[in-house]
């Protein structure tokens, strides 16, 4: 999904409570928290059957944290070819930053 896309290190996104799942069909449902320098701003889901992922914001003001959200994957995916819903694609890196975070650690044995 994000073959040879790169997230920079100094990006200040990241999400929290993310609950994802393989769906029937092989695509793979999301619900999770985005937040910005750890302040939460937004939920986003996708159901895992091919369409957007929905950003919704947390408070009334957060509308314009997403628009940032969406200006900043395109400044930063734009340069690496994505030109559609590069939001979904920054999220996509997103998710695979938490989830290699979220491995333990294996010992030198392989245990």
């Amino acid at each position: 999904m994000t073959d040879g896309l790169t997230l920079p290190r100094s990006c200040p996104y990241a999400l929290t409570g993310v609950a994802a799942h393989p769906t029937h069909d092989g695509g793979l449902a999301l619900d999770a928290t985005l937040t910005h320098d750890g302040v939460p701003f937004a939920t986003v889901s996708n159901d895992g059957r091919g369409g957007a992922d929905l950003l919704r914001p947390l408070a009334p003001g957060d509308q314009r944290r997403i628009d940032t959200y969406r200006a900043y994957a395109d400044e930063v995916l734009g340069p690496q070819g994505v030109v559609y819903e590069p939001e979904d694609e920054l999220t996509s890196l997103l998710l695979e930053a938490w989830a290699a975070g979220q491995q333990e650690p294996v010992d030198g044995d392989g245990r």
